[in-house]
């Protein structure tokens, strides 16, 4: 139904806008809308480059006027902010082809981009609280291997950002200073697309030919975010010397994965363990002494986390 059946990219991009759930819009070599679910679609900005078709389309939540574009193999964001009457171009400070661009839902002028190349750039932050203008943009390699990264996801909960590399996935929280990588029990391969599913705190990432693999996702430790924190599950004793008993409130829990977590929120211990009715016997000797998060999962559904104190 889309007018004059447009070419588009192998991959075609299209998005459901944040604010309104009937209303869709994707990119050939032009940004369509359909305010019908897809029934009817109308063109909403020019051809906005010559090199090729649309790669990403993004939106936000903090206004549904803005609508950012990124076309296949180009170093040029062009954007509206006015629901596609006019359109204009943002010209990011680094070599190379930006292979992703996610916006932060609470201000529209606030985003991330990320790089496909090697040798150079790997994700860049564009932040209009800065200033002069030259600085609106920041490099976020630190942490990063040279390889491509292709895709980024930003979590609304807690405001970490997940990017998949040729290497797997890596993630970086708003206390850190460098990423790390997220890749416990992943095979090494290029992750095309990371996607987060809030009703199980999960994060899926779509592979290259190595099919969908799940997590569950990173949790902050700050301080304040560790003071709201519920389980469905008890540890005993506490504090403790690295060995505790864990007890799953719900005892047709058989399997579960624990994690633990130090304050920068790196996982630092990480076990899969069979259930003996709804008791785990946990070791974690060799960890130093210092406050940790403790994560458990079921095979279905994250069961919590409970701050651990190791002495």
């Amino acid at each position: 139904n889309i007018p004059s059946a447009p070419t588009g990219g192998w991959i075609t991009p299209y998005i459901i806008e944040p604010t309104c759930h009937t209303c869709l819009l994707a990119g050939y070599q032009m940004v369509y809308k359909s305010t019908d679910q897809g029934n009817s679609w109308t063109a909403i900005s020019p051809v906005l480059s010559s090199s090729g078709n649309i790669l990403r389309v993004a939106k936000t939540l903090a206004d549904s006027s803005y609508i950012y574009v990124v076309y296949e193999g180009t170093t040029t964001i062009y954007y509206t902010k006015n629901g596609g009457t006019n359109w204009a171009n943002i010209f990011p400070p680094f070599s190379g082809a930006v292979s992703d661009i996610v916006v932060d839902p609470k201000n529209p002028t606030h985003f991330w981009i990320t790089y496909s190349g090697y040798g150079s750039i790997r994700v860049a932050m564009h932040d209009t609280t800065l200033s002069p203008f030259t600085s609106y943009f920041t490099a976020y390699n630190t942490g990063l291997p040279d390889v491509p990264v292709n895709c980024i996801a930003y979590d609304t909960s807690n405001k970490n950002l997940y990017i998949g590399t040729d290497l797997g996935v890596y993630y970086r929280s708003p206390g850190m200073t460098s990423w790390q990588a997220y890749n416990t029990g992943m095979p090494v391969v290029r992750v095309d697309d990371i996607q987060i599913k809030y009703n199980t705190n999960e994060i899926w990432a779509a592979t290259f030919g190595r099919s969908l693999w799940k997590s569950i996702k990173q949790v902050n430790t700050g301080v304040a975010e560790i003071a709201i924190v519920n389980s469905n599950f008890t540890i005993s004793p506490i504090p403790n010397h690295g060995n505790f008993t864990v007890s799953i409130n719900n005892h047709q829990v058989n399997k579960v994965t624990m994690r633990l977590m130090d304050i920068s929120g790196k996982t630092v211990w990480e076990n899969t363990a069979n259930t003996d009715n709804g008791n785990i016997s946990v070791n974690t000797s060799g960890l130093a002494q210092g406050t940790y998060i403790f994560e458990v999962a079921s095979e279905t559904e994250m069961l919590g986390h409970q701050k651990l104190v190791i002495y």
